[in-house]
């Protein structure tokens, strides 16, 4: 059922595909089929032991500017609604690609922003993202989990930093709140952002992960590259 907030937003503010321009969606099934390129990447298992994710789906390639315009109604403009959007959509590559997994349960752990960035934007896409892939599982056991990974660095946009640059950026970032459980051992975590450009900071969350043990990590995001 659909949120008296969303019925409102949907009535003053209608939902218009990024694409076509076309009002009900914002990506209609036609500018869907014509602009997404959804991809699972295996990582290999000699980048594995470095880099501790085994797998990373994505919708398309950034570089798609119907993707960016995407990506850019998600983060500053109806993110709540694209995110409904967008998640369903992840969620279906996730049946696809990761069925097993699927139906044993994971984690989806979004990846967090400082708590200076959350209280200027107003929310974290990434978790915006999480609720909606878990809401459009309902049949499944994928459950979210804010609380695990944190932020403890504000640090700059990746976006204004050359690749070498991101990596120094996001390094020692990401911490395990206290909170937390002492180990995810056997678990199976998804990390879930927005865009996956470099993976720097993927690789960062992913690393202090692996700490605690879980069976394995996955990733996934609604573009890749830039």
């Amino acid at each position: 059922m659909v949120s008296l907030s969303n019925h409102i937003l949907d009535t003053f503010f209608p939902r218009q595909c990024v694409g076509c321009k076309r009002y009900d969606q914002f990506l209609c099934v036609h500018c869907r089929m014509n602009n997404l390129e959804p991809e699972h990447l295996p990582i290999d298992q000699s980048e594995k032991n470095s880099v501790h994710i085994s797998s990373i789906t994505t919708l398309g390639e950034y570089r798609n500017p119907v993707v960016q315009r995407l990506v850019k109604e998600l983060k500053f403009h109806h993110a709540a609604l694209v995110a409904q959007e967008l998640g369903s959509l992840l969620a279906d590559v996730l049946k696809q690609s990761l069925p097993a997994m699927i139906e044993s349960g994971a984690l989806l752990m979004p990846i967090p922003l400082h708590s200076r960035r959350k209280r200027e934007r107003g929310f974290n896409q990434a978790a915006l993202l999480a609720h909606a892939i878990e809401k459009a599982l309902p049949e499944h056991t994928l459950v979210v989990n804010e609380d695990m990974l944190i932020r403890t660095k504000h640090t700059v946009s990746q976006t204004t930093l050359e690749d070498e640059q991101r990596q120094k950026n996001v390094s020692g970032v990401f911490a395990v709140s206290k909170k937390s459980l002492p180990s995810l051992s056997g678990a199976t975590i998804i990390l879930v952002d927005d865009v996956i450009t470099t993976g720097a900071t993927i690789q960062e969350a992913a690393g202090v992960l692996a700490a605690l043990q879980p069976r394995i990590i996955h990733t996934v995001a609604i573009a890749r590259g830039r």
